[in-house]
């Protein structure tokens, strides 16, 4: 039993590692242009001014407007995909002979790649979908650290004016 398991765990594995190496590639296609942009801000999050906080924030949501239609579009490749998986199994097992159980294995044995293919559109929308919501988040955040320094700008000048008085 231990030698079975081994083996379908490293078959597990060794697929996974082939399959989230296209996916990452796809994903860091789409996400080129965000990327970099995401990359500089958290690099210089300590010493972002107000005016360059305002700018990463229309930069991203730029970035997000375009990334919707991206991640729209995997979305649709990823229901192409399961079309093509169902169509794929019925041409299998309609073709098959033997018993339903038999044509049904058949089948499911015969269409592993559009499985696989479709597992990979899949996770390549969901990543999008995952990414684009966190793009909005982290434009959230960067309007609450915006209101938070505005009230602190406010806070210390009516403090100030309350101590030069």
């Amino acid at each position: 039993m231990a030698v079975n398991l081994s083996q379908a765990l490293e078959n597990t594995n060794s697929t996974y590692q082939e399959l989230v190496a296209i996916a990452n590639d796809i994903v860091s296609k789409c996400l080129k242009d965000t990327d970099p942009t995401i990359k500089r801000l958290l690099n210089n999050i300590e010493n972002i001014s107000n005016d360059e906080l305002r700018n990463y924030m229309l930069e991203l949501s730029a970035k997000a407007w375009s990334l919707s239609e991206i991640k729209e579009k995997a979305a649709l490749k990823a229901e192409v995909s399961k079309i093509l998986q169902k169509e794929a199994y019925s041409k299998e097992f309609n073709g098959a002979d033997g018993t339903v159980a038999v044509r049904e294995n058949l089948a499911t044995l015969n269409i592993s790649y559009e499985v696989l293919c479709q597992t990979v559109n899949d996770v390549v929308a969901d990543i999008l979908k995952a990414k684009l919501d966190e793009l909005h988040r982290i434009v959230d955040t960067l309007k609450s650290i915006m209101m938070s320094r505005l009230s602190e700008a406010k806070l210390l000048s009516v403090t100030d004016g309350v101590t030069n008085d």
